[in-house]
């Protein structure tokens, strides 16, 4: 399937600047955030929410191993080293949110 819009960017409007998504044609399709004064300022929220898109991928890939590893009755170091990146992701998906919603 063809996307019909881009990914997150940094855009602008007459309202300021704010993330969002462009159609396949080049028109605003999404606002994503809410608006900013300056392009900096919608960079840093384009950035955390980039960090916590990776970190929820990230999560979905553990939990998805620890699925499998449990499935098997596996418990071993591999699934206490995948515990504790479960808990350092969480944590930092954590840390994105608070400030993203500061």
């Amino acid at each position: 399937m063809i996307d019909l819009y881009t990914e997150l960017m940094v855009l602008k409007s007459n309202a300021g600047y704010y993330v969002g998504r462009l159609s396949d044609e080049g028109f605003p399709y999404s606002r994503d955030s809410e608006y900013f004064g300056t392009k900096e300022d919608a960079q840093i929220t384009l950035d955390l929410m980039q960090q916590i898109e990776g970190y929820e991928i990230e999560l979905d890939q553990i939990n998805d191993d620890m699925d499998f590893y449990f499935d098997k009755g596996i418990m071993d170091e591999k699934v206490l080293a995948l515990f504790e990146r479960r808990q350092i992701v969480h944590d930092l998906l954590t840390d994105a949110f608070c400030k993203l919603n500061a």
